[in-house]
């Protein structure tokens, strides 16, 4: 009997102008023709950025995902020697991707229960299997083949590759980070989580120069194209402005190294 599947997450760097969404999603229907819902969490990772996939995909663990299966195709290493993986979670959540760090946030928040690569060298499940397409022809078919009861392309593998985008450093006057994703309004995510105490003004440096910013509750709270510090939806610190994207302003990307200064 086809194990239980509701919900399939999805998160690529593929864009909206080709096929490639949809074929993962014609191949996983036509291995498990059931009622399930597509969620197509982001296809606009920027090409390669296995950071900013990361921790996009782990932004799931905020959600209820339980019975379901993610799928992430941020994979620049195509057709190399980089594993295919498929991980068992602790609330029978599966994920699919490429083992080079894009699962590990979330497959370690969720909890591991078991590791596997994907064996698509087998040619009774993967068949002209392209070099540059492993999304539709090994993936979404793992996926697919997995909830619909197949298993034996499955091989234990004991651990995947570390990607512990969280870890910042906090020294007596400050505090070097990291930039997780900028979101669709130029708010800069950082990896500081909110319960750090910072003060109510503090400098930024950013690629050579150096930003005042206001802590607030707010965007309201700024004047136009001040730069402020709020915490975000995701529990974390976000370098913001009002009315203007702060990424703009600021020049920082996702996977940039900057450093806020707690005293002046």
């Amino acid at each position: 009997m086809p194990t239980s599947l509701k919900k399939v997450f999805i998160i690529t760097d593929f864009g909206y102008k080709d096929y490639y969404v949809a074929a993962m999603k014609s191949v996983i229907l036509d291995l498990y023709p059931y009622n399930i819902t597509f969620i197509d969490v982001t296809h606009e990772v920027e090409p390669g950025d296995i950071l900013d996939a990361s921790f996009i995909a782990w932004q799931l663990s905020l959600l209820n995902i339980y019975n379901s299966g993610v799928l992430v195709v941020v994979d620049p290493g195509v057709g190399s020697q980089r594993d295919a993986i498929l991980i068992e979670c602790e609330k029978n959540n599966v994920l699919v991707g490429p083992d080079n760090g894009v699962l590990y946030p979330l497959a370690s928040t969720l909890g591991i229960k078991k590791i596997y690569y994907i064996d698509y060298t087998n040619q009774k499940y993967f068949v002209n299997v392209s070099q540059t397409f492993h999304g539709r022809d090994v993936f979404a078919r793992a996926l697919g083949l997995y909830f619909g009861g197949d298993r034996e392309f499955l091989k234990e593998k004991e651990n995947i590759v570390d990607n512990d985008i969280f870890i910042y450093s906090y020294g007596r006057d400050r505090i070097v980070f990291k930039v997780l994703h900028i979101d669709r309004f130029g708010n800069v995510i950082t990896n500081i989580p909110c319960y750090e105490e910072i003060p109510n003004k503090i400098n930024l440096w950013a690629k050579g120069k150096v930003f005042l910013l206001s802590k607030v509750n707010t965007f309201s709270e700024l004047k136009r194209d001040e730069l402020g510090l709020l915490c975000g939806s995701s529990g974390f610190y976000e370098i913001v402005s009002y009315l203007k994207p702060a990424s703009e302003v600021i020049k920082l990307r996702s996977g940039d190294t900057a450093m806020i200064i707690l005293s002046s």
